[in-house]
């Protein structure tokens, strides 16, 4: 009897001197060129899944440093599940942080933007913005009251990488609000989206408010703000775009015909104006040629002086 429980115990034990197995359903990291991190496969998804979101990352990767010089000081980590969500009970397709990035490549709506895959390398473009603020600093918390902001400024620059990558077209650009910025609850004020912007409609108009932030003093104005906004984001909005993020949203508001919106789905028209401007913008594009010396970054670079001089009276640095 003695030597039997021996036996068995020796065989428990050995079982647990077992190393672990690793999940059958995750490949290992590996390194990505082009992109700061590395990403993890699911074995169902497809290479398709691979190149497509890599590709709209190493976009956004390049327009930040070639465009705005930033780079992630941190390495992040990609993952593409399939067929388990980014996270539990959540249909987002994809969602990022300061350090992490996940597409859900097995849900419908991934399935249906591969169908147009400009579409799906968008999304991932997308979500790389969302990586850069966080590092940037400019992701919402519960007392940072900007989602609108956060979510423009990732539709707005993704697409502007987009077409600078030589990836889409401005024609993609409206095609792709012509299909998508049609759906959701009706327009409120841009006021409305400061916690949560639902519909891809309020996508549209929240980057239609980042456009027109970034229309006169270019995107960088973007960067300075993000830089600055997690010590006291209304005063950093203040200083970089010069006035009060109410005075913009009333503007805003008032240019667009908010909060009386049409309830249903209709035709999407160009991106508005505001009332001091010249002239229409067609696009978040439209105003930013692919030449890096342009009259935008003329114009920041003559306007960040006193940029800086009122950061430095709120007690802001500027890296």
């Amino acid at each position: 009897m003695m030597r039997l429980f021996g036996l068995l115990l020796a065989l428990v034990l050995g079982g647990c001197a077992t190393a672990p197995s690793p999940r059958p359903d995750v490949a290992a990291l590996r390194q990505l060129p082009g992109i700061r991190g590395a990403i993890s496969v699911d074995p169902a998804a497809t290479q398709q899944d691979v190149d497509l979101a890599t590709t709209g990352m190493r976009a956004t990767a390049r327009y930040f440093r070639k465009r705005l010089g930033v780079v992630l000081r941190q390495p992040i980590e990609i993952r593409l599940r399939t067929p388990e969500q980014c996270q539990p009970d959540s249909k987002a397709t994809g969602n990022a942080t300061a350090t992490k990035l996940c597409v859900w490549v097995g849900s419908p709506t991934w399935a249906r933007l591969k169908t147009k895959p400009i579409d799906a390398i968008a999304l991932a473009a997308h979500e790389h913005v969302h990586n850069f603020q966080g590092q940037l600093g400019c992701l919402p918390s519960d007392k940072r009251e900007y989602r609108w902001f956060t979510e423009g400024m990732a539709v707005y620059l993704s697409w502007r990488a987009l077409i600078d990558a030589k990836l889409a077209t401005d024609a993609d650009f409206q095609d792709w609000r012509t299909r998508y910025a049609v759906g959701g609850p009706p327009l409120l004020s841009l006021g409305a989206y400061a916690a949560r912007v639902p519909g891809d409609r309020a996508y549209d108009l929240s980057a239609q408010a980042v456009a027109e932030l970034a229309r006169h003093i270019g995107d960088q104005a973007l960067i300075d703000f993000c830089r600055t906004a997690r010590i006291d984001w209304r005063a950093a909005f203040a200083a970089v775009f010069d006035e009060p993020v109410e005075q913009f949203i009333a503007r805003f508001d008032r240019a667009n015909q908010l909060p009386e919106a049409p309830a249903e789905p209709v035709p999407v028209p160009p991106f508005h104006m505001l009332p001091d401007a010249s002239r229409p913008l067609v696009s978040p594009m439209d105003e930013v040629p692919s030449n890096p010396v342009d009259a935008q970054a003329a114009a920041y670079a003559a306007m960040r002086p006193a940029i800086e001089r009122r950061l430095t009276e709120l007690g802001f640095v500027l890296e």
